[in-house]
């Protein structure tokens, strides 16, 4: 679950770079048509156009840097968006809402760059400050951002009404920031939902890990078990295709957890649920059934074959060396599935093996008393 989580992660960065990457190169078009409707009206100062060419290669410039940074791994991915957040914070605070008005911008050139740009850059801005600051925090730095650029647009359309200066440009500027403002609470909401279904998926997917896999070994436990033999025991049945189950325990597994502690005792039974499961066919299952007792599921696997397997993992527990001095054993009883009986006395037979593999000394791989020619 864990390298579930880690694996999402990365898939969800990659994701996240290539869309800053994409949005810096169209950042650059943007800023290039921006320059150019500068270039073409006669209308700005001198002095006006030379701070907003400035600002131009400055976005132009940043927006090459982010796209570096990004490809050669300079920064963390966090720690870029966060200066793109507040660099861009900056950039439509001085050029966006305190410069304009003191270079005598008027309503219809507030109307062309409210479209153009200004309030696209309040939508990053906000979106931003809500991905980056979870909870309370990042709904109130969003909201303060968009309250203050709509309160100065708002301000500078009251003057000119109040002057007479309004040709119909103030009233389209405060509908798009309205609209703006509804998109944002748009995507706010999609944001907190999807996060509210990611926390359902995660929080599921651990109670179902939990429900159906061993928390020591982090093996299918008993009641998984239970659904692997049905599952397979109706696909043998259906195809005819042989089924063989392999019940076994670590022998005196007590003692060893009376003398060297039951820390120790967990110790090996983690080491050899992960050795067997990493020496077994993909297709065959390997079940804590409980306490230190395991089952081991062979679908298309022939009696003769399952006794084989069983006798090489027998063989491979005594072998594995451990971190401790402790050396393990394993009894084996196989079964094989006859078409017809229950999951239980398939189980049944498989205990009785073995049972009669401890009564022979343990240590050993018993078969069934009776199985299908």
């Amino acid at each position: 679950m864990v390298e579930r989580i880690k694996q999402d992660r990365v898939r969800f960065d990659a994701q996240r770079q290539l869309a800053y990457r994409m949005s810096g190169s169209l950042g650059m078009l943007l800023v290039l048509y921006a320059q150019f409707t500068l270039l073409t009206d006669s209308n700005p100062s001198y002095l006006s156009r030379a701070v907003f060419a400035i600002n131009h290669c400055a976005l132009a410039g940043f927006s090459c840097w982010v796209i570096w940074a990004l490809r050669r791994g300079w920064l963390l991915l966090d720690a870029v968006e966060r200066i793109v957040l507040w660099f861009f914070a900056f950039e439509s605070i001085c050029f966006n809402s305190v410069l304009p008005p003191l270079f005598g911008q008027g309503l219809p050139i507030l109307l062309r760059e409210t479209i153009g740009d200004d309030i696209w850059f309040i939508l990053v801005i906000c979106t931003l400050a809500i991905h980056l600051y979870s909870g309370r925090r990042g709904i109130l730095m969003a909201l303060g951002f968009y309250i203050f650029s709509f309160a100065v647009a708002a301000g500078r359309v009251l003057v000119a009404d109040a002057h007479g200066q309004d040709d119909g440009s103030g009233i389209m500027v405060i509908q798009i920031y309205v609209m703006a403002g509804a998109l944002l609470c748009f995507l706010f909401v999609i944001a907190r939902y999807r996060d509210h279904m990611q926390r359902l998926q995660v929080e599921y997917e651990l109670l179902e890990q939990m429900a159906f896999n061993d928390v020591l070994t982090g093996l299918p436990n008993r009641r998984m078990g239970y659904q692997v033999l049905q599952s397979q025991i109706a696909l043998s049945r259906r195809g005819r295709h042989p089924l063989c189950v392999c019940l076994w325990d670590i022998d005196h597994f007590k003692q060893i957890n009376d003398t060297y502690g039951h820390e120790v005792g967990d110790m090996v039974l983690q080491a050899l649920a992960e050795h067997l499961t990493s020496v077994m066919r993909v297709s065959d299952t390997l079940i804590r059934w409980g306490g230190e007792e395991f089952v081991v599921v062979l679908p298309e696997t022939l009696f003769a074959d399952a006794l084989m397997v069983a006798e090489r993992l027998r063989g491979t527990i005594a072998e594995l060396p451990m971190s401790w001095d402790v050396r393990a054993t394993a009894s084996f009883g196989v079964s094989c599935y006859d078409g017809i009986e229950t999951l239980e006395h398939l189980l049944q037979r498989a205990d009785l093996a073995l049972y009669a593999a401890k009564a022979a000394g343990r240590n050993r791989v018993m078969p069934q008393d009776t199985y299908p020619n």
